[in-house]
């Protein structure tokens, strides 16, 4: 395969720890780890890298050692007689043991090893992240590992299309006349009452401070409902009274063996379920909570919590087994008084994000003790906060195919109440859940799954007030077919309202996919459907990919703000001038960005054209560049075959270089803010 003279190199760091963990961290480091990407097959839907591991000790390296990472989007595929074997320990928690043909590796030596997966890499966030070493019975010890990137990234596209530096002006193109700007089609006055903004501070943690800056930022676009995603497979992230298994296990992520102390690792990896640095570890407490509620109030914004039921629920489901555990010998009532599991269930099933053992058990009497509980104790943190818990959203979604059919306590629960299939299972649970909420006088939400059955609307819950968030792609009839049937429908289609898929598709650029690509065009470059039980827009950020509150907000800012604006005028219809006059409020809003506010640009658009010369048009050859970005005030600059002073983008120009590498740089009151690097590689 094709290599590039230049390399970038990333390098991917781990948690530094806690004072009371430093054993591990200040071990000298036995192996250093070179990773990179060789290819994706979209043909067989596979894809290869390599790992190159160096010995730096004096000993040899045997059979009796593990590297342990996250991964996500790929499924290993162990080859017969490979010297190395990958298990998928859970979900993105993978062990990379040898195997009886891995050669032993002297000191100072070097191999590389070839790792095969089902699915495709096609951006960073996919590469292994998180890496320990554990050698015996050993401690854990922190690798960083080099991820080596070729410098246009084409290995990431083989055989499926991407950006390029082309792709990317044509696209910038479209804002090149900066006109004057007709504001008139933007009433002052919001069409829809409910302008959300959900984040997900299960799978990667924020705490209370960013939550409130992030308040800060919903205030300043008249966002009136901020959904907060507390609970899902990788973490609990709220504090419970009565039961702090849920945040002494599951608000933490490291090394375990038994997850009887923390979770297993997921998405960033790392060993120390103690370091409260990472976006692994962390959870609000009660008086966070409360002050959160509080400060939102101030800002005219409701909080509407989630707890995920009955998937999504592995969090849960693991810390109460934890407490289980630690109660079975002493106190068995105790121990049985919360339990989600049938430990005799022998289900299989997978859910979307790769769990086996993610789903409630629905026939234990404990299950309803527990969600009753959590839902009377969130219910007693808004009476202390002086607020009334209006709406609380259930999840309901995703339940993946196979959950119970193993389950003897489940089947004995079906034939008592008289349920026919597992259906009918799901919405019996749901609807006492719903009666239990019903009872506080607090409005139940949930995904669309809860108003769709086999692509047709479940009436069962239209007249229970069910606020339904629609979530899947548009174009779409459901919203309407939901609406109509009588449910109170909030629009949050994942390829205009996800803020978590990448801006574009572009290697480098953090985030998911899977439901195409958002930009901060892509979220108001759409028309609400019209219906009056169609009463709300939101934006959904999942976080399977953050690892910082910078991120976060780069995620946000400023792709959340077609979202605010759309909720104030859902109807405007999209024209060329309506987008000149978005894109230009864009750059309004960058401009009086407070702080440190984490930003996302735009990439510069190249545009080449070969001028083959008259003395040897073979070989001979200049080229004219132009260079472009939809921010009238960003500024461009640009290296040439790789060039460590870089110039300013004036306007066009003539070169005969083979690489160019562009940045646009846009400075606000306090911080430059920096797009991605644009590659242009010619021949």
């Amino acid at each position: 395969m094709k290599r590039n003279l230049f390399i970038l190199s990333l390098i991917l760091l781990v948690s530094c720890g806690s004072k009371d963990s430093q054993k591990a961290l200040t071990m000298t480091a036995p192996i250093a780890l070179t990773w990179q990407l060789i290819g994706n097959d979209s043909t067989t839907n596979r894809c290869e890298s390599q790992l190159t591991i160096t010995n730096l000790t004096t000993d040899t390296l045997y059979q009796d050692w593990s590297l342990h990472y996250c991964q996500m989007s790929v499924t290993p595929i162990n080859e017969e007689n490979a010297p190395i074997k990958i298990e998928q320990r859970c979900a993105t928690y993978h062990i990379l043991t040898p195997t009886s043909s891995f050669v032993p590796l002297a000191p100072n030596e070097s191999r590389t090893l070839f790792l095969h997966h089902k699915g495709s890499m096609r951006r960073v966030t996919s590469h292994p992240q998180g890496v320990f070493f554990i050698r015996g019975n050993g401690e854990p010890i922190s690798i960083v590992m080099e991820d080596c990137l070729s410098a246009d990234l084409h290995e990431f596209r083989r055989g499926q299309e991407g950006e390029t530096a082309e792709s990317i002006y044509l696209r910038n193109a479209r804002f090149a006349e900066q006109t004057s700007v007709d504001w008139a089609p933007f009433a002052d006055e919001p069409d829809l009452q409910y302008r959300g903004l959900m984040i997900d501070i299960a799978r990667n943690f924020m705490p209370k401070e960013e939550i409130k800056r992030v308040i800060d930022f919903m205030a300043m676009y008249k966002m009136s409902v901020l959904h907060l995603h507390l609970t899902d497979d990788e973490g609990w992230r709220i504090e419970i009274e009565g039961l702090p298994e849920l945040t002494e296990i599951g608000s933490r992520r490291g090394y375990t063996t038994n997850e009887r102390d923390c979770l297993y690792p997921a998405y960033n990896g790392g060993w120390d379920a103690t370091d409260s640095t990472s976006t692994a570890n962390g959870y609000l407490s009660k008086t966070d909570f409360i002050e959160i509620l509080q400060y939102a109030h101030k800002n005219n914004i409701k909080v509407i919590p989630e707890i995920e039921m009955p998937a999504h629920c592995r969090a849960a489901i693991k810390s109460m087994e934890a407490r289980y555990y630690r109660y079975i010998d002493t106190e068995e009532q105790k121990a049985m008084q919360y339990l989600l599991t049938d430990f005799e269930d022998t289900s299989k099933y997978v859910s979307a994000q790769y769990y086996t053992d993610n789903v409630l058990c629905l026939g234990l009497p404990s299950t309803y003790t527990f969600i009753y509980k959590v839902i009377d104790e969130i219910n007693h943190m808004y009476m202390e906060a002086g607020l009334r818990l209006e709406t609380l959203h259930i999840g309901g979604d995703e339940v993946p195919n196979g959950s119970w059919i193993g389950s003897p306590i489940v089947a004995q629960y079906m034939k008592k109440e008289g349920l026919k299939d597992y259906y009918e299972l799901k919405d019996f649970f749901l609807s006492q859940v719903i009666a239990h909420l019903k009872s506080l006088n607090i409005q139940p939400a949930g995904w669309e799954e809860i108003a769709m059955r086999g692509g047709k609307v479940n009436e069962r819950f239209k007249d229970d007030n069910v606020l339904i968030l629609f979530w899947h792609l548009l174009p779409s009839e459901r919203p309407m077919m939901i609406a109509k049937a009588g449910y109170k429908v909030v629009m949050c289609p994942v390829n205009h309202c996800y803020l978590d898929m990448c801006y574009v598709n572009a290697p480098a650029e953090k985030g998911l996919h899977w439901g195409g690509y958002v930009d901060e065009y892509t979220t108001y470059e759409w028309v609400m459907p019209k219906h009056p039980n169609i009463i709300g827009i939101q934006g959904n950020l999942f976080a399977e990919t953050l690892r910082s509150a910078e991120q976060l907000e780069s995620y946000l800012f400023p792709k959340a703000l077609g979202i605010a604006l759309r909720g104030w005028n859902p109807y405007t219809p999209i024209t060329e001038d309506t987008m000149r006059a978005y894109n230009h409020w864009i750059q309004l809003q960058i401009d009086s960005a407070k702080g440190e506010w984490g930003i996302h640009l735009s990439q510069v658009g190249i545009y080449v054209e070969n001028m083959p010369t008259t003395t040897n048009p073979q070989t001979n050859i200049n080229r004219r560049v132009e260079m472009n970005h939809p921010y009238e005030k960003a500024t461009i600059v640009y290296w040439l075959d790789g060039e460590s002073e870089s110039h300013i983008y004036t306007g066009p120009f003539e070169t005969k270089a083979k690489t160019i590498c562009a940045q646009a740089l846009y400075e606000t009151r306090e911080k430059i803010h920096k797009s991605y690097p644009t590659w242009w590689v010619g021949k």
